[in-house]
């Protein structure tokens, strides 16, 4: 069984709660879909491209980009216009209770509504205040990964920042290798800090101690990494994998051949889900 999204070219934005928020750079159209059980349920669809998602936020808008909060995906929510009609950025989070944004590449708005590139990240705490602190070289690498104690590691033009008190703070984490400009590396949340793709490789970022490694994996080019149950889910061009942190071991994934290699793949609590026929439908691969 299957789920007909009624136009190609969907993509999913991120994951929040077993509710999977995607988007169409086409029709400009997003909806969340509930993925907590199978077939999952289809939720209206709003009049707007999405952008970035995090819990409890929302950055969306062609032309002019707003932060939506919310208490849940099916609930009302709060708009928050950004301080200039064409400033643009890339990542949004919650941190300390209050709204965080950071900019990034923006090639997918920029070829037909224009936006200028935000100079610093912002913070909203009843008007949006530019933070200090001094971004990389790389603006397609932009993260903010919230921490259990409340503060954040921020990556800003590939560099690691860490949001505290305030403010951005350097850390030892220095600027992450170039990630594959076209593909959405991933940052998953890992104890004090996060592992994303970099360099082809993964790249483990913590905020105490050694606070990265760099590390391959065997011959993988690794373009993005995703938690799927105990193991990390890694993609390369051409296949998808499991790797186990611990013992360090890497398993090629079967997905059978009922459906094209997916381009979008992502776990939920129903199972491991996948956007295939030019991102129309929506599959399960595995339960």
């Amino acid at each position: 069984m299957s789920v007909d999204l009624g136009t190609a070219h969907w993509d999913l934005v991120g994951l929040v709660d077993d509710f999977a928020l995607i988007t169409n750079s086409i029709t400009r159209k997003s909806r969340w879909v509930d993925v907590r059980t199978w077939p999952a349920k289809l939720m209206p669809v709003r009049d707007e491209w999405t952008r970035a998602v995090c819990a409890g936020a929302t950055l969306a808008g062609w032309t002019e980009q707003h932060v939506y909060t919310w208490k849940a995906p099916d609930k009302r929510r709060t708009a928050i216009a950004m301080p200039a009609k064409k400033t643009g950025v890339r990542r949004v989070g919650i941190v300390g209770g209050k709204p965080l944004v950071v900019p990034g590449f923006l090639g997918d708005v920029s070829r037909s509504a224009p936006l200028v590139y935000a100079k610093t990240p912002m913070i909203y705490d009843g008007a949006w205040k530019p933070l200090a602190g001094k971004g990389g070289n790389d603006p397609t690498q932009t993260a903010i990964v919230p921490l259990d104690d409340g503060t954040a590691l921020v990556v800003w033009d590939g560099r690691v920042l860490r949001f505290a008190d305030g403010a951005l703070v350097e850390t030892d984490a220095g600027d992450l290798p170039p990630a594959h400009p076209n593909v959405e590396p991933g940052w998953v949340p890992c104890g004090d800090g996060f592992v994303t793709a970099a360099g082809g490789k993964l790249v483990w970022v913590r905020r105490y101690g050694k606070q990265r490694e760099d590390r391959a994996v065997g011959k993988l080019q690794i373009t993005r990494v995703a938690h799927y149950e105990d193991r990390l889910l890694l993609r390369t061009p051409d296949a998808y994998h499991l790797y186990d942190a611990e013992t360090r071991a890497v398993e090629s994934l079967d997905l059978g051949s009922s459906h094209p290699h997916p381009w979008v793949l992502f776990a939920t609590r129903c199972g491991l889900l996948g956007l295939v026929d030019q991102e129309r439908v929506l599959v399960r691969f595995r339960v």
